[in-house]
Formats: C-alpha cells, structure tokens, sequence
C-alpha cells in the first residue's frame, strides 16, 4: 500500500482566497494554468485548493449556496484540480464550513451566539455546523 500523501508531499501550499465578489471582475480572468505553472515553478508537490472561502461564496457551479460572480458559471476550483493532476501534483480541498459570511447572513437561524452578555463581532460570520439545513 501507498504511503498516506501527507507522508510524501513535503513541499505543499494554500493560498489564502477569501475573495468576495462585490466587483464583478474579481477572478474574471482568473487562469488555473497560469496559477498552476507557478506552483509548479516553486515544486510544489500538494496543493490546497479552495472549494470556497470564509465569505461564504462557492468556486464551482453549486445547487446550494452562492457562487462567485466574478466566475461566471465557472468551476474554477475542478479546473485547478484537473490542471495539478495532470502535473503529478496532489490536491486537497478547502471548505469553510464555520467561517461562513454568506450563510451567517442568509441563515441567521445557523449562527454561532455567544452565551450570556458578552458581544462577538468576528471578521467572519460563524455557522453551527450541527445545523438543519
């Protein structure tokens, strides 16, 4: 059997990508082989890729959720996926399932309430992830 990946891949890397998309042109012209040649260039072995961010918005077509504007209909998250494989490189995949803007906004009924008087205004909204819904 093959070593686990996180015993083989020591050269890895995430690239924060908490992006709202309040600008339309935000990850419009985002090019996953350009980013991947990058990656490539400093030997990276395992890359984690964004699925979506603490703002809540999905980097590929979602059913549920919110989707970036700036792609379009895009899977961007798949396209990088696709483009590390087929360069050898391992992937992992990032979602925030607690840091949620987008649902902490449209599902107020998922926050996370601090007990008792003291106030909590975090840069991102937080979500039970023992939710319904």
């Amino acid at each position: 059997m093959a070593a686990p990946w996180h015993k083989t891949h020591w050269r890895r890397i995430l690239v924060d990508a908490h992006i709202p998309d309040w600008d339309v042109r935000f990850l419009s012209q985002w090019d996953p082989a350009k980013f991947v040649d990058n990656l490539e260039r400093a030997h990276v072995s395992a890359a984690m890729i964004y699925a979506n961010s603490h703002v809540g918005l999905c980097y590929w077509p979602t059913k549920s959720g919110a989707m970036h504007k700036g792609l379009k209909g895009r899977d961007m998250s798949g396209e990088i996926i696709a483009e590390c494989r087929k360069r050898g490189m391992a992937t992992i995949a990032y979602y925030s399932l607690i840091f949620n803007n987008w649902a902490h906004i449209n599902h107020p009924e998922w926050r996370i309430v601090p007990a008792g008087e003291k106030r909590w205004h975090p840069r991102y909204g937080t979500c039970c992830p023992n939710s319904l819904g």
